[in-house]
């Protein structure tokens, strides 16, 4: 969660989670019953262990309820029986939580609670309350409504700052966007940091909700503290040509820097993957300066160079020859290549092994992320898998620092903060699976949190636009349905399963624009178990990008790269393409000629900064981040063709 210096102070986001039976050692025999079949949604055990004198006020360590477990697990019957027998509908956990805040995902739970005396208005001790939880996505946009109606306040705050109007900008539902303004949500409303619905509805490309903003006269240059963002930034990262025609119209400054690494919004559009040459040609004519440069003396030209897009390159006065898939270098690599892929494993496991607690060591606040924890200790996990020797210790710490950061964030995560990025779970999960990690309360929360995060439509939203690893709805889909597979609590089984075929029906209808679409479009498919036409027809598509130099880019414009490489031949072999496939030994061959020798591969980074610079220890200065992960996806590739 290395990246929440700049997302953690505008967006706040709702999440819950599911208590286990380890959390319940205080608890009685008759009480630990009931608390274990009001988690499972066993209705005849909840009134069995209550006949047999369990307290209906039954209870964790933390102060979470029968009632409350049975909320958050999503059963409504369980919840009337409970309150029946004289369950407290505001009993709180330690935080503050309640039932109701823990059963957001269900209108017929939530009407439940709120007939029998749940308080709409009850706030936790970070100041959330359940209509900012239920306004997070558009999933349980009817659970708002329903709030709104029982007189939930609109304009409740949260100790940050945030308001449920955020939250439903956020969450994607225009309509319920319509419906707390006309209730009388404060549009001029600023969380601590200074984020606004304008810059929130900005950043999400939203129209409809610019304009009726705009129409209520709220500022159009507010600035985020510390960062300088304005929402005309937000728009141009987003490529929301329409939305930064309209902010320009009514008087948005377009020459203004950022404060935190010095772009402007021309900047910003020309960072996006694949780029808006729409988005860019509107900024140059309101009067955008082309000369701006950020803090690293780079240009809106030289930040569109590294996406690739020859269309913005030419708007933003490139005049060299169109780039093609030979124009520009691919990394030179080593001299004295490895003789063959368990050589060229061991060489980077000897570099990615140690890098990855030092990160840890090195980071602000201690804090692990999916670059260097997650995506390495995958690539350990599969090495070890194929006979090759492991730190089993490193690996085991990597899960540790994880767990130890989520379990500190446990109540926040409760109530949707705590995380700056809706990746983060996923990816943090998939890590810890990887060593092994059993389930527990903590990996519950992190669960609920994507359950409540996941959109109507089946698919999670990217909220950064960091290319290639984390700007693509594609992976936070792909990746958020394989964590729910690996960690779906017992009582959540059925529900976890409608949602991954949702997700999946999402992956198979959408459209993928670059190739990590392409690989996650593939591996979701793969995991959500499609039919095997669809998955054959992804792959031969993903087969059809590969390179005459065997590798794989990121984009059409750019040269092969170990990212994209290595996360193509991940998701060919695990969808079922053997090692000794033509396609995927040529692939290899390019990973073999392009490693460094210090076991790394370089993969230069596309990405705007989102925290201040800081040395991990692993080579590439600042590619560093996105290099140990190109180098991760390449160490399983190869690891994959190692014969065990």
């Amino acid at each position: 969660m290395a990246e929440r210096a700049l997302l953690s102070l505008l967006i706040v986001v709702s999440a819950g989670s599911a208590p286990t039976p380890a959390a319940w050692a205080s608890a009685g025999d008759a009480d630990r019953r009931l608390l274990t079949a009001a988690a499972r949604g066993d209705l005849d055990a909840v009134q069995e262990a209550l006949k047999e004198d369990a307290d209906v006020e039954a209870h964790e360590a933390d102060g979470a309820t029968a009632l409350m477990v049975a909320a958050l697990s999503g059963h409504p019957d369980v919840v009337s029986a409970l309150l029946d027998r004289g369950a407290n509908p505001n009993a709180t956990n330690s935080s503050g939580a309640t039932a109701l805040m823990w059963g957001v995902e269900r209108v017929d739970t939530v009407e439940v609670l709120v007939n029998r005396g749940a308080e709409v208005n009850a706030r936790t001790e970070f100041g959330q309350t359940p209509l900012m939880i239920a306004s997070g996505s558009d999933a349980s946009s009817e659970v708002a409504r329903f709030l709104i109606q029982r007189g939930a306040d609109v304009n409740a705050t949260s100790k940050s700052g945030f308001t449920p109007l955020m939250a439903a900008i956020a969450g994607g539902d225009a309509d319920l966007v319509e419906l707390f303004l006309k209730q009388g949500a404060n549009p001029r409303a600023a969380n601590k940091a200074g984020w606004t619905p304008l810059h929130a509805s900005a950043a999400m490309g939203d129209l409809r909700t610019v304009k009726r903003l705009l129409a209520m006269r709220v500022a159009v240059n507010p600035k985020v503290k510390g960062f300088g963002t304005t929402p005309l930034m937000w728009a141009a990262a987003q490529g929301a040509t329409d939305v930064v025609r309209r902010l320009l119209r009514s008087g948005a400054a377009v020459n203004v820097h950022e404060t935190f690494h010095g772009a402007t919004a021309l900047i910003w559009a020309a960072s996006r993957q694949p780029g808006n040459p729409e988005t860019v040609r509107v900024l140059l004519m309101a009067g955008a300066s082309p000369r701006a440069r950020d803090e690293d003396g780079d240009t809106a030209l030289r930040w569109a160079v590294r996406q690739g897009n020859p269309e913005v390159m030419r708007l933003l006065g490139f005049r060299g020859r169109a780039l093609s898939s030979t124009s520009r270098a691919t990394p030179t690599g080593s001299t004295d290549p490895p003789s063959g892929p368990r050589e060229a494993v061991l060489r980077s496991l000897s570099l990615i092994q140690p890098v990855a607690p030092a990160f840890v060591a090195k980071a602000p606040d201690g804090c692990v992320s999916c670059h260097h924890q997650s995506l390495p200790s995958m690539a350990m996990a599969v090495a070890r898998e194929r006979g090759l020797k492991i730190d089993e210790e490193i690996l085991r710490q990597q899960a540790k620092a994880t767990l130890d950061e989520l379990r500190r964030q446990r109540d926040r995560l409760l109530v949707g903060i705590g995380v700056p990025d809706p990746l983060d779970p996923a990816y943090l999960l998939l890590g810890l699976a990887a060593a092994k990690q059993p389930a527990d309360s903590t990996s519950d929360a992190m669960v609920h949190y994507l359950t409540l995060k996941q959109a109507k439509d089946g698919h999670w939203r990217s909220a950064l636009h960091r290319p290639p690893m984390d700007d693509s709805d594609f992976t936070n889909t792909a990746v958020s349905l394989r964590a729910l597979q690996l960690f779906a609590p017992v009582a959540r089984e059925q529900e976890i399963d409608e949602r991954i075929q949702s997700a999946r029906r999402w992956l198979a209808s959408a459209t993928p624009k670059t190739t990590e679409d392409r690989v996650f479009q593939l591996l979701g498919l793969h995991w959500a178990k499609q039919e095997p036409q669809t998955i054959e027809g992804v792959r031969a598509a993903l087969f059809a990008m590969q390179r005459s130099d065997g590798g794989w880019s990121q984009l059409p414009t750019l040269p092969s790269d170990a990212y994209a490489t290595g996360a193509a031949l991940v998701a060919l072999h695990e969808s079922g393409v053997p090692t000794a496939n033509s396609s995927y030994r040529r692939g290899l061959d390019f990973l073999l000629k392009s490693q460094w020798p210090d076991g790394s591969w370089l993969v230069q980074t596309r990405a705007q900064p989102v925290q201040e610079y800081f040395d991990s220890g692993f080579p590439h200065g600042r590619s560093q981040f996105i290099s140990i992960v190109g180098t991760a996806w390449a160490t399983m590739a190869l690891a994959f063709a190692v014969d065990s």
